[in-house]
């Protein structure tokens, strides 16, 4: 038995063709017996039936890329596989299932194929690396000071905004205060709920100081507040089950993280799809299968079809704010996420979307993806000094934006440019090593 474990647990290309495999079927279970069942009145596509063939070419699709894993060994590596997960398997079977012209399907599907592939190739690729080598003069007793001042400031500036909504009972009341907000200094809720926190919440863990990790939790409490979104709330529960699982695992964690991520999103989403009938269970149906398992595949199909079938115009990158004020030239009057919807309602969806699609279409697409790649693999310069699983706790926000919002917005809004000049700037010892090595 221990042998066989040994094997699952193991990182080489015959293993991860088959999780891949296993995964890839039970996406399809979950997107048509969720998704396709309780979301169909909101697609803007037909779901069809396909056939034998074209099933088979999306498990393979979804499944070779991840041949070229190689476990987390470094920051680079956990981006490529939430990209993977969250992104490319669900566009792969969007194309599949929503009945495209074979033409868009076959060069979107081939296009985002060799992208994937590359990511995962480039993955030990770092840039920069010898800004990162020099002496950290920032000490890091100024970062727990900063969080306070901005704490302070925005929760003055708001302190009417501030609504405590029981989302398992009444719903309804936390989307009216969200649509209803008007939060002063968003930015700044953006950086504490991404970078600060997050940064102090595993640095106590670390130093095992449990007061001041038990504040940064009811910081958290209160971003919930302000914003309402269900994931402020569920991240710092998601910090410290990976914080806790590299302390138990050590340097093992790096080669079972992807076993652990794509376990979670098999089992959960089969158990919740059996209790889906059940207020309780269809909230943590919207968290996890709705919110980040399905959101990139769903919003797909309707940028798709937007910009593809419907052929309205590419922005050209004008939708990103700086461009649009030196040119004017954006072509539509709300922004992307709000134009392709006509019920007002808000479409933001991961960056090949956003920056791809209804930026340049295909072209687009490979565009955005040169330039995540080389976003990428700066990030991976943070490895030379730091402890690769800890930075990929402290960037979990970061890349669940990346899921879903522009990847402009989410450098400069959700957090990435904040910790990338943190761990820069600031000497953050405890970060440098290994927290357990297990026996």
């Amino acid at each position: 038995m221990s042998h066989i474990l040994k094997k699952v647990f193991s990182i080489n290309p015959a293993t991860n063709f088959a999780i891949a495999i296993i995964y890839s079927i039970v996406y399809d279970y979950v997107y048509r017996s969720h998704i396709v069942a309780v979301w169909e009145y909101s697609a803007f596509r037909q779901y069809h039936a396909v056939s034998r063939y074209d099933y088979l070419l999306y498990i393979l699709m979804a499944s070779i890329p991840f041949i070229f894993y190689k476990g987390l060994k470094q920051l680079a590596s956990s981006f490529t596989l939430f990209v993977y997960v969250f992104v490319y398997i669900p566009f792969i079977y969007s194309l599949t299932v929503y009945g495209f012209p074979d033409s868009i399907k076959y060069s979107y599907q081939i296009v985002f194929f060799i992208i994937i592939i590359i990511y995962f190739r480039t993955d030990s690729i770092s840039l920069y690396e010898q800004y990162f080598e020099r002496k950290k003069k920032i000490p890091f007793s100024v970062i727990p000071r900063i969080t306070v001042i901005l704490f302070l400031i925005l929760i003055m500036l708001n302190v009417s905004q501030l609504h405590f909504v029981n989302f398992f009972d009444d719903p309804k009341s936390m989307y009216e205060f969200r649509e209803s907000a008007d939060i002063k200094l968003i930015y700044v809720l953006c950086w504490l709920r991404a970078a600060f926190l997050p940064l102090l919440m595993l640095y106590y863990l670390k130093k095992n100081d449990y007061l001041k990790y038990g504040y940064c939790f009811i910081g958290f409490l209160l971003l919930f507040m302000l914003d309402q979104q269900k994931m402020t709330i569920v991240f710092p529960f998601a910090i410290t089950a990976i914080f806790y699982s590299i302390k138990y695992y050590g340097s093992d964690f790096g080669a079972k993280f992807h076993i652990f991520l794509l376990g979670i999103f098999i089992i959960i989403p089969i158990l919740l799809i059996q209790f889906q009938d059940n207020p309780i269970a269809l909230v943590f149906c919207l968290i996890f299968i709705y919110r980040i398992q399905c959101i990139a595949g769903m919003q797909f199909e309707r940028y798709m079809d937007f910009f593809e079938m419907q052929d309205h115009p590419n922005t050209y990158y004008t939708h990103i704010n700086i461009i649009n004020e030196i040119t004017g030239l954006y072509p539509y009057k709300d922004p992307i996420g709000i134009a392709i919807n006509a019920d007002d309602s808000n479409s933001n969806a991961t960056f090949f979307l956003m920056d791809g699609v209804a930026a340049a279409g295909i072209i687009g697409c490979a565009i955005i993806g040169m330039i995540f790649l080389l976003l990428k693999s700066m990030l991976n310069s943070l490895g030379r000094v730091y402890n690769v699983p800890l930075l990929t706790a402290l960037f979990l926000f970061p890349l669940q934006s990346l899921m879903n919002v522009s990847l402009f917005t989410s450098f400069f809004t959700h957090g990435i440019l904040v910790l990338f000049l943190i761990l820069l700037f600031v000497d953050i010892n405890e970060f440098k090593v290994i927290i357990v090595e297990k026996k």
